[in-house]
């Protein structure tokens, strides 16, 4: 009813678990949200009689007074419960609140003993093994309202929006959620907000009028819809900094009692700032505008307004995209340097750390991220973002496995994204996993119709595994809403399985063009042209690849890869030999790695372990078309496998 809460309302919450641990029932459950709470408003607990006639009557009573509707006539504290509990395991009845059984036998206490015991034996494997909610960081979804993509905005609009953004992010309990994503057709907020993965979502309302304007802000239960908290107030509209201020306040007001420990002192962005940002997130969140532009505009903000933290948030968010996307050390180094402020600044260090262990990850420093993922797991109990980061340390060191299972679990969470499900689809296609890739990706295009990210992965899982014609057409398609690297490039590699290598030239020259000097891009080129009979070409293509700056820490398998396959090329077979052997080790599961080393083991000669890999490569998915490319023209793989034949 939004009135204001105390003890007594947890009171009445234990109430609740402990008539239903002693009853099997829920005192005030319904058909629907608005008869649960009509029950809870104006009815008796169901099942009463039950706990009347099953439950020694001091036990009954104690439960009946912390269900009190009115919190006066409630019990007033726990402590009261704990005394009552206490007398009634010593068999003295001090409530008397029915005198038909104003004594118990001590026969009668010694059968209740048991029950008791059992109840609070239960009810403490229950807190210890459910974290829930509570236990964890709160996710808040906030939806960009619809009129931003429309251009139909105002200045007051942006500063409202912006500052209820900025606002999550000095609260030091809470995930604020901002999926940069293609927005989904016929979705409302709600509907984004579970497919958010997120616990709450805020509605923002805006009703301009002379001179002020009316805001309202609603907190709502994504599972059920309920109206948690609502607050309505006025700011004047020719007074953007102070609404921005007003903002801010009724943001950590609504969310009273999750504020960080620490003093949190903030002060006011210009209008200016605010529609900056706006800019880009609008950008990023419908899919339009060159990221690293984007990145650019992003980074002099946030050196321009030291203390927006929602900027500097995702301004390292886009820096890690940029890095796994680019390669390039600079998005990497500057993400850092991003962290290492806002780990003395930002009041949520769970959302910091985060961070943080990504970085770790994509520096090879993986130590350091698992230390950065245990203390996580500490402060915030049962956050399926920790199965999300072990999973993603599990693909670094090669246990591609392990790192489907644990991105499965956190799938299966009610509080996880669409996201983590566009994970398993990865990693499964990366394990050889087909029915699990297209499972996890058609749950993605049910839940959001047109999502190009699980549309790519349908196309890869038909490029890798499935019909060639099929994947061509996804792409293609995809390339008519956008023209992204990694469209152009698998569109080349699969024309090139249809031995079509002058229109996957064409491809992968036009990725080139969308992002020089990437290296998978320069590899597939080089291969391009090397099966057109441009062989000098091709060499000085393999040359450009090793040239390129080498990323620090630990490459990873395929990084390993992509040089050991251009030193075949080029007449290095020892090193070729030696960084293939590394990558198996590291990822002995993962048949495209298996495939790789087939095609460097051809190359150099080595046709018995050519063979060997290739086998491996059938064995775990791996479609037989794949060693129909010229390079393996001197190479006999089988057309099928023998039974029974082992791993090398």
């Amino acid at each position: 009813m939004g009135r204001s809460l105390d003890c007594r309302s947890d009171i009445f919450s234990l109430g609740c678990v402990l008539f239903e641990m002693l009853t099997g029932l829920r005192p005030f459950s319904a058909d629907n949200p608005a008869a649960t709470l009509n029950s809870l408003l104006n009815r008796m607990p169901r099942g009463i009689e039950i706990l009347h006639q099953k439950v020694p009557a001091a036990l009954a009573d104690l439960v009946l007074r912390m269900l009190e509707k009115d919190p006066s006539r409630r019990l007033p504290t726990l402590g009261d419960a704990i005394v009552v509990l206490r007398d009634f395991c010593d068999g003295v009845d001090v409530l008397r609140l029915r005198t038909k059984h104003r004594f118990l036998s001590v026969s009668a206490i010694r059968r209740g003993l048991p029950l008791l015991f059992t109840v609070f034996l239960g009810l403490l494997m229950y807190l210890i093994s459910e974290p829930g909610v509570s236990g964890r960081q709160l996710r808040v979804f906030l939806a960009q309202p619809e009129y931003y993509r429309e251009g139909e905005d105002t200045p007051m609009d942006t500063v409202i929006w912006s500052s209820v953004v900025n606002g999550l992010h000095l609260l030091g309990s809470i995930q604020p959620i901002l999926y940069h994503r293609l927005p989904v057709e016929g979705s409302d907020p709600a509907q984004l907000a579970k497919l958010a993965g997120s616990d709450e979502w805020i509605n923002v309302r805006f009703q301009p009028e002379n001179p002020l304007g009316n805001v309202q802000l609603q907190r709502i239960r994504t599972g059920d819809g309920a109206l948690l908290k609502q607050v309505q107030f006025s700011v004047p509209k020719e007074y953007l900094s102070q609404s921005s201020q007003a903002v801010l306040s009724q943001v950590l007001a609504i969310y009273r009692g999750m504020e960080s420990r620490q003093s949190i002192g903030y002060s006011a962005l210009s209008y200016s700032d605010y529609s900056r940002f706006v800019e880009i997130y609008s950008s990023l969140n419908q899919g339009v505008g060159d990221r690293q532009v984007l990145f650019n505009k992003l980074d002099k903000l946030i050196s321009e307004a030291p203390g927006f933290f929602a900027a500097e948030v995702m301004a390292v968010d886009l820096a890690h995209d940029l890095f796994s996307d680019t390669e390039k050390m600079f998005y990497l180094e500057r993400a850092k340097n991003i962290i290492g402020r806002l780990q003395f600044a930002h009041p949520n260090p769970v959302v910091v750390l985060q961070r943080k262990a990504l970085l770790s990850i994509d520096s090879g420093d993986i130590e350091i991220a698992e230390e950065i993922v245990n203390k996580i797991s500490s402060m915030s109990p049962g956050d399926p973002e920790v199965l999300l980061l072990r999973s993603r340390i599990a693909e670094h060191r090669g246990d591609i496995s392990k790192a489907l299972s644990l991105v499965t679990k956190a799938s299966s969470m009610a509080s996880i994204s669409w996201s983590a499900w566009y994970r398993a689809a990865a990693l499964a296609i990366r394990n050889g996993d087909v029915d699990t890739a297209r499972d996890k990706v058609d749950k993605i295009l049910n839940l959001t119709p047109g999502n190009t990210l699980a549309l790519g992965q349908r196309g890869l899982v038909e490029l890798l595994y499935g019909d060639v014609d099929r994947a061509v057409s996804i792409y293609k398609r995809l390339l008519e809403i956008k023209r992204h690297r990694s469209y152009l490039v698998n569109l080349g590699l699969a024309l090139m399985l249809k031995e079509n290598y002058q229109e996957a030239r064409v491809n992968f020259t036009y990725a080139l063009e969308i992002q020089p000097g990437h290296r998978v891009a320069i590899l597939n080129l080089a291969d391009a042209e090397m099966a057109l009979g441009n062989r000098e070409i091709a060499l000085d293509l393999y040359r450009s690849v090793l040239n390129q700056k080498k990323p620090r820490g630990d490459e990873g398998a395929y990084g390993k890869m992509v040089r050991a396959q251009c030193l075949a090329h080029l007449e290095e077979y020892g090193m070729a030999i030696e960084l293939t052997l590394e990558a198996l080790s590291s990822s002995p599961e993962d048949p495209e790695i298996a495939y790789q080393a087939a095609l460097v083991y051809s190359l150099v000669g080595e046709y018995e372990s050519a063979i060997v890999n290739a086998r491996a490569a059938l064995r775990r998915g791996m479609d037989r078309r794949w060693f129909n490319l010229p390079v393996f023209r001197n190479t006999p793989v089988p057309d099928s496998l023998p039974e029974n034949n082992e791993n090398h």
